[in-house]
């Protein structure tokens, strides 16, 4: 009974909203469903605001409401966009090896490999955690290869 009651209190909302920029340098948002108010902003952030308050209505204290941003951009833009995100994977891959080398190599202890890569130490032991998980896993995979050849 009180789960209905705690339910009721609170209705959470996912909803998509498209965003595109004017001409003018100003943003629409507008909900994907096509059904909803359109809102315009400065920024991204302003026409979230903005939609954010038109979608929750006169419900505002029983509604909350999870918006999933939708940003279209011009064709220039989302090749810059892709660019980046290749460039961030490769970087990332990189990061990895270097980690690698130096932890499991090398030897060099967090601080070290910290301070002779440029990341932060919680980097550096996320990275060299990834990097035992994937080994862990390998190390399954070839026990489990092993078995299946023993049978």
């Amino acid at each position: 009974m009180r789960n209905d009651m705690a339910r009721r209190e609170t209705i959470e909302e996912r909803q998509r909203v498209i965003f595109e920029r004017e001409d003018d340098g100003t943003w629409t948002a507008r909900p994907a469903s096509s059904r909803g108010p359109m809102a315009r902003g400065g920024s991204i952030a302003q026409a979230r605001k903005r939609v954010r308050e038109l979608l929750r209505g006169d419900d505002r204290a029983r509604r909350a409401l999870d918006v999933v941003d939708e940003i279209h951009l011009p064709a220039s833009g989302i090749v810059a966009v892709e660019r980046l995100a290749r460039a961030r994977e490769a970087l990332d891959s990189a990061e990895r090896e270097a980690v690698t080398v130096l932890v499991r190599r090398l030897g060099l202890g967090v601080r070290e490999t910290s301070q002779a890569l440029g990341l932060t130490m919680r980097r550096v032991v996320h990275l060299a955690g990834e990097v035992a998980d994937l080994e862990a896993e390998e190390k399954s995979a070839r026990r489990a290869r092993r078995a299946r050849v023993v049978r």
